[in-house]
Formats: C-alpha cells, sequence, structure tokens
C-alpha cells in the first residue's frame, strides 16, 4: 500500500491564503551537517517565543509583526506585518506560517520530497532558487527557496521543514520576489528560532 499523507496538500492550503491575502540540488541526509549548538535568538525577534504545546512548537515572531491563532485559514498560527509593502506588483503584507501533520515514520528528507512533488503541481511556475540544511533551536531543519505565480504577482517563499516524534512541521514565509532581499534574513532568524517541544 502506497504511503499516504494530508501534509502536502495541506502545506500548499496553507500558503495559498496568504498569497491571496498578501495581494491587496537534493543532497541526502547522510552528507547533511552534523546538528550544532541552538543559534541565539536574534535581536529583530520578539523575546517571548509563541508557544503553542497542543500541537508541539515555538517559535519567535519579527519584532512589531501581528501573531493570531491561523485556525481559520486552516494553519496554526499566522504571523504578518503590520502594514502592506509595495512591489512592482502592487502592494502585498509579507506574512510567515506554521503547520504540522502526521508523517508517520518519514525522515527530513523523504518528508521535504514528498511535500515538492504536491508544491510542484500545486503552484504556477514553481522553481526552486536554494535549498540548505540550518539548526533550529532544536532540531536540523531543511530550508527550501522557491519562486511561483499567483493572482498576477510572483512571489518568493522560504519553508522550513522540521520532523520531530512523527510530526512533519513548516514554516512557511513569502513576499513578492522583488521585496525578498529586504525579508530574506528576517524569515531565516525566524525559522532559526523554531523549537520542536
Amino acid at each position: 500500500m502506497p504511503f499516504r499523507t494530508s501534509l502536502p496538500a495541506f502545506v500548499i492550503f496553507a500558503c495559498a491564503p496568504f498569497v491571496i491575502a498578501g495581494c491587496g540540488a537534493k543532497t541526502p541526509d547522510a552528507a547533511a551537517p552534523a546538528a550544532q549548538a541552538a543559534p541565539s535568538i536574534d535581536e529583530r525577534l520578539v523575546s517571548t517565543p509563541y508557544v503553542d504545546r497542543a500541537r508541539g512548537f515555538s517559535i519567535h515572531a519579527p519584532a512589531g509583526w501581528q501573531v493570531e491563532d491561523g485556525a481559520s485559514l486552516g494553519v496554526h498560527v499566522v504571523m504578518k506585518a503590520r502594514e502592506q509593502i509595495l512591489s512592482s506588483y502592487g502592494p502585498f503584507l509579507p506574512n510567515m506560517n506554521v503547520v504540522s501533520e502526521p508523517v508517520r515514520g518519514m525522515g527530513l528528507d523523504k518528508f521535504v520530497d514528498y511535500s515538492l512533488v504536491n508544491l510542484k503541481k500545486g503552484f504556477t511556475g514553481f522553481k526552486i532558487v536554494n535549498e540548505r540544511y540550518i539548526q533550529t533551536q532544536t532540531h536540523k531543519g531543511r530550508l527550501l527557496e522557491a519562486e511561483f505565480e499567483s493572482n498576477g504577482y510572483k512571489l518568493q517563499l522560504i519553508q522550513l521543514f522540521v520532523v520531530h516524534k512523527g510530526t512533519g512541521f513548516v514554516v512557511t514565509g513569502t513576499v513578492p520576489v522583488d521585496n525578498w532581499l529586504q525579508f530574506e534574513s528576517l524569515f531565516e532568524a525566524t525559522m532559526a528560532s523554531f523549537s520542536a517541544l
């Protein structure tokens, strides 16, 4: 019987509301770097993390951003800038979210690969522009950066994938491609603050 999980479709679903709301080379585990000491919390983030004990994670949001329960959008938590930014495509609200789903024994790389198949199907022009491993507060994670098109916008997202005790977590940040350099390091710092509990 083939392995099935709802997570990749859920990951696609989780990204879609923020695209709409915002608009107005594979390395095997064996080659992954060894786990390192947890990074310090970046000064651009709030010092007290958002903690969701029921779902088993915590994350430090960017300072000054709104943090809201994301249940109505199909995600655990939504972090969004307080104001829209201007891009060549129009106004956009920079945002991040966290989702999770059971992965039934999948390792990190299998989880990412399985999710990628569905992300490529779910987004127009989906193209990976960068992949690498990072150390979060508690786990080795895999970062994926990709570009895609939605509602007349060319967008760039960054996703952190972490697997812990049978649960796959995905943290996603999205902005238009022409605003990417302004937000890239903030997104990465936020993702590095992620902890699986």
